[in-house]
């Protein structure tokens, strides 16, 4: 995917930031929450406990973040742009 975002002018460091977010996100989203299970094992909290409130911060911060850095590439390349990554 890497190539065929870089050709569409997608800088690579930006798409670095929408797919790690992404895999954030579905990594404690049920069903699969591979996280929201081991958070829950080692909290020894029931997974119905933890759902509805990952499933909060998912919706009121996890997607806005995802949005904001999908839509607005400055936000994600602040830092490496002085860093001399970009």
């Amino acid at each position: 995917m890497m190539p065929l975002m870089v050709h569409h002018g997608v800088d690579p460091a930006h798409y670095a930031s929408i797919v790690t977010c992404s895999v954030v996100i579905g990594a404690n989203s049920p069903p699969v929450a591979p996280i929201l299970y081991m958070a829950c094992r080692i909290g020894k909290a029931s997974i119905h406990e933890a759902i509805k409130p990952a499933l909060q911060i998912i919706f009121y911060v996890a997607l806005p973040v995802m949005l904001l850095v999908t839509f607005f590439p400055a936000l994600s390349l602040f830092v490496p742009r002085p860093l001399g990554l970009h």
